[in-house]
């Protein structure tokens, strides 16, 4: 856990030296300060404003997650460093956590901040809590399967963009297969609802926590995050 804990202090200085970090931090707020805004409509109900909200902030996430992960590990591989972190008295497994969870406390971060959009409607309306929590722990639960997937695509080049791009290019049928299936119908849209990111979300964001669908997050992350280790551990032998 020490090494652990070392790794996650200094990938938190990194992020707060770089000006990729503010700037999406400061993008993520505008955009969804502005659904904030739109969504309050003379009888607009509770609920809907603060669903709207979340739903804008996964889609956000799509494009927030190659931009913060691609230094991850690329960055190092251009550098030079990892070989010294690689020699260095620390397991693959306490480099991946260390930097997955400084990476995925940034967005814990932004969704601290973003409940100030709940907390105003909470002042002058009475939303259902219910909905309000599902959907945030929805919205936990995707920016860290997103984070994963960042962290690999980060070990697959020396180039941050290269590895961004490629981020993009797995999350992206993601979260747009869900809306393919239904045009297609029948068996495909069966089947691009088990692996969609928001057809597991759409129970969160009714007030339903599914255990099928926490499952589902859970082991998708599970996936990358070992995926990530493998990569890594591939190095010894490139």
């Amino acid at each position: 856990m020490t090494n652990i804990a070392a790794i996650y202090k200094r990938e938190i200085y990194s992020y707060f030296l770089s000006p990729i970090a503010y700037i999406t931090f400061l993008l993520f707020l505008l955009i969804t300060g502005w659904q904030f805004s739109l969504s309050l409509l003379p009888g607009q109900y509770a609920d809907v404003i603060i669903q709207a909200v979340f739903g804008m902030t996964g889609f956000l996430i799509l494009f927030a997650t190659p931009l913060l992960t691609m230094r991850t590990f690329a960055e190092e591989h251009q550098r030079g460093t990892m070989e010294l972190l690689m020699t260095a008295p620390l397991k693959e497994h306490e480099i991946i956590f260390g930097k997955f969870l400084a990476a995925y406390s940034l967005y814990l971060g932004l969704f601290a901040i973003i409940l100030i959009y709940p907390a105003i409607i909470w002042i002058v309306s009475t939303p259902t809590f219910g909905p309000l929590f599902s959907a945030f722990v929805g919205i936990l639960l995707i920016a860290a399967c997103f984070t994963a997937v960042g962290c690999f695509t980060s070990t697959l080049s020396k180039n941050q963009l290269v590895a961004a791009v490629i981020s993009f290019s797995l999350l992206l049928p993601l979260i747009f297969i869900d809306a393919i299936g239904n045009r297609l119908g029948g068996e495909w849209e069966k089947g691009a609802k088990i692996i969609s990111f928001f057809g597991h979300y759409d129970g969160f964001a009714r007030g339903v926590i599914n255990f099928h669908d926490v499952a589902y997050f859970v082991l998708f992350c599970s996936l990358f995050i070992f995926l990530t280790i493998q990569s890594q551990r591939s190095l010894r032998w490139r």
